[in-house]
């Protein structure tokens, strides 16, 4: 998920940067859902290319680092 000021589409290919404590890393999506929040808009991405199984723990425990 990721939260932007305006809504993007479901359906839409998206290109972003996820900033890391390793650098910038790449990623392409599709907006798959959409869900209003407080400060933005929540959008549901699935990644162009799977994902290794433990893609999520990496980021998150790479930037507790």
């Amino acid at each position: 998920m990721i939260e932007l000021p305006v809504e993007v589409v479901p359906g839409t290919d998206v290109e972003f940067v996820l900033q890391t404590q390793r650098g910038p890393l790449a990623v392409e999506g599709r907006v798959v859902w959409t869900a209003p929040s407080g400060e933005g808009i929540h959008h549901g991405v699935a990644f162009a290319e799977p994902k290794e199984t433990d893609f999520a723990v990496t980021l998150f425990f790479g930037e507790r680092r």
